[in-house]
């Protein structure tokens, strides 16, 4: 009976620490169950500009801090940085969440990905990412014209192949 007992122990305490730091551990992906990264709306028109929220439980409560957006080829990079030394941190679990606003994309697939990088060691502690399609479609400018406003029509999509459509002519029907 006591050896179940010290059998029962010691599993809870291998199996425990493994959850918490798994949980809060260096470097955590965003592949698990529950994303922090939400984009708004979820599949943006290539003519308007669109929302990243990011979010979750932060280990303590020195939380991360939007820093800086950078978009490349088909990826875009949020980084965002926790507090450097100097600031006092309490280890309790603490809820954390930044948004941006990231500008108007060509259409196409394309990859975000969020660091959060130590302000004490100014290494990535924490790992995100999510895919997503930016729509194309007809972008008219100013959307309300009136009768003697010039115009400005833009059309872009994602062709499926290297055969791109261009422009020819136009004509005013009336």
């Amino acid at each position: 009976m006591a050896h179940l007992r010290l059998l029962r122990l010691s599993v809870i305490l291998l199996i425990v620490p493994f959850f918490f730091f798994s949980r809060y551990g260096s470097m955590e992906s965003a592949d698990s169950a529950d994303n922090p990264i939400r984009i708004f709306p979820d599949s943006p028109i290539f003519s308007q500009p669109f929302f990243v929220i990011v979010s979750g439980q932060w280990a303590n409560s020195c939380v991360p801090i939007f820093d800086s957006v950078e978009t490349s080829q088909n990826t875009v990079r949020v980084e965002a940085r926790t507090p450097g030394p100097l600031v006092p941190c309490a280890d309790i679990p603490t809820e954390w969440a930044f948004s941006l606003l990231v500008p108007s994309l060509l259409p196409d697939e394309y990859r975000l990905d969020v660091y959060v990088v130590s302000g004490i060691t100014n290494i990535p502690t924490f790992f995100a990412g999510a895919n997503f399609t930016v729509q194309g479609g007809i972008d008219i400018s100013p959307a309300l014209p009136g009768p003697t406003d010039a115009i400005v029509i833009r059309l872009a999509e994602l062709n499926p192949d290297s055969c791109v459509p261009r422009y020819l002519s136009h004509s005013i029907i009336r």
